[in-house]
C-alpha cells in the first residue's frame, strides 16, 4: 500500500514481507556464526613469508578474521552498537574480545554452540563488570 504526505512517498510493508526481512537477518546472524566457525576451525588465512609468520601481530589472524565476521553481522542487526565518540564500545580495547581470540584459538566449539555465542553477544558482553566487595 503507497501513501503520499506532502513531499514525502511511503509504502507500508505487508506483515508477511515484515516476517520475511526479520528471518533474513536471523539467518544473517546464523550464516556470520557459521562462518566464523569455520574460518576459526579451518584457519583459512597463512603467512608463508617466515618473517611475517613469527611476528605477534599475526599470530591470531584466523580468529581476529572469524570475530570480525561474527561481529559485523551483530553490528548490522543492531545487537552491538560501536563507539561513535560518545557512546558504543571500541572492541579491541576490551577484555571481551581478548577472551573471544584465546576462545577461538584454543577452545573446541561445536557450531550449535557458536549460534548460541552469536546469539548472546551484545553491547554489554564488552562492557567490563564491577565486581562487588562484600565486607
Amino acid at each position: 500500500m503507497d501513501f503520499t504526505t506532502g513531499s514525502e512517498h511511503y509504502q507500508l510493508l505487508s506483515i508477511d514481507d515484515i516476517f520475511i526481512i526479520l528471518q533474513a537477518l536471523q539467518n544473517d546472524e546464523k550464516k556470520a556464526a557459521l562462518y566464523a566457525y569455520w574460518i576459526a576451525k579451518f584457519h583459512p588465512v597463512k603467512f608463508i613469508d617466515d618473517e611475517l609468520r613469527n611476528k605477534k601481530i599475526h599470530i591470531n589472524v584466523n580468529e581476529k578474521l572469524a570475530i570480525n565476521h561474527l561481529l559485523t553481522a551483530l553490528v548490522r542487526k543492531g545487537k552491538i552498537k560501536l563507539w561513535d565518540g560518545h557512546d558504543g564500545i571500541k572492541i579491541e580495547d576490551s577484555k571481551f574480545y581478548d577472551e573471544l581470540c584465546y576462545s577461538f584459538r584454543f577452545r573446541n566449539f561445536t557450531i550449535d554452540s557458536m549460534i548460541v555465542l552469536a546469539d548472546s553477544i551484545t553491547t554489554d558482553s564488552f562492557k567490563e563488570k564491577k565486581s562487588s566487595k562484600s565486607i
